[in-house]
């Protein structure tokens, strides 16, 4: 009967964890190493990575690996235990945040953790960054904690990664997840690196230059298909119509001296001036 109540408490365990557990939490429930032995030999569970298994029942969850690797940080405590701290002891950052974010060309390994307590590791697939970070650069996902796209991209850039990489990586994390950069807060972490960049301290034309290149054009694009649903509703409106007609013509002149030609000549008619020209095609 103790069995039966460890199992299911491990398993109960394990299910608020992704379906995971650490060898250093199975130990404190009861079980001994052999235990977990032939757990695996029996194809009940299956090694995540060192001191790390998973259930095999059940859906593997998304980024399973990185999960597991945050789990293995702080063995003995549990996921719950540890979201509920703050600071959090490890969040994604870097590269390994990039891809968890689903955008850019950077790799999930090594998975990269901002710690806040000094850590180290003999795995050459992890590394720590020791450092601060505030609550507004934090933000969770897929229940990890996980660095914002701006910081980052504060990171990548302080680590000394490839320049175009990161932009690739904004490009991305703005079209992927439709995200509007916070300009003020970039160029609030890019002034400590600014200079080595060649702009001005600061940060405010580091970041500037950053957006105007990788994001403005998919805002811009954005911005003119929301307009153009939102015009489309105003011109199906009889009365509007002369306040329309007249709007819309400066209005559509402008938005392709942009660049945001969407089908303009169509919009710019008024729907009594369709139905007219409907009218003449019958006929």
């Amino acid at each position: 009967m103790k069995n039966r109540s460890n199992i299911s408490g491990l398993e109960h365990l394990a299910a608020s964890q992704w379906g995971m557990f650490t060898v250093a939490q199975a130990q404190i429930l009861g079980f001994r190493r052999n235990q977990i032995s032939r757990m695996v030999d029996a194809a009940r569970v299956e090694s995540m990575c060192y001191g790390v298994y998973r259930f095999v029942a059940g859906s593997e969850p998304v980024h399973a690996d990185l999960k597991a690797a945050w789990l293995s940080v702080f063995p003995k405590e549990t996921a719950a235990e540890r979201l509920s701290k703050r600071p959090y002891d490890a969040v994604v950052a870097s590269g390994t945040a990039s891809v968890a974010l689903g955008a850019g060309d950077f790799h999930m390994s090594p998975y990269t953790f901002i710690a806040s307590s000094r850590r180290q590791t003999a795995r050459a697939d992890m590394r720590f960054l020791r450092c601060s970070l505030e609550d507004c650069d934090v933000v969770m996902l897929d229940g990890l904690p996980t660095t914002t796209p701006e910081r980052t991209v504060f990171d990548l850039l302080r680590l000394d990664e490839d320049p175009s990489l990161v932009d690739g990586f904004m490009r991305e994390v703005v079209q992927n997840r439709a995200h509007s950069f916070d300009f003020e807060r970039l160029a609030s972490l890019l002034g400590p690196i600014a200079s080595r960049y060649g702009f001005p301290k600061g940060g405010a034309a580091f970041a500037a230059d950053l957006v105007s290149r990788n994001a403005a054009d998919v805002l811009m694009c954005r911005a003119g298909a929301e307009l153009k649903g939102v015009l489309n509703g105003i011109s199906d409106s009889d009365a509007l119509e002369p306040e329309t007609k007249k709007a819309g013509r400066y209005l559509f002149d402008a938005l392709r001296d942009l660049g945001l030609d969407f089908e303009a000549e169509e919009m710019r008619e008024t729907p009594s001036e369709r139905n007219s020209t409907l009218a003449g095609e019958g006929s």
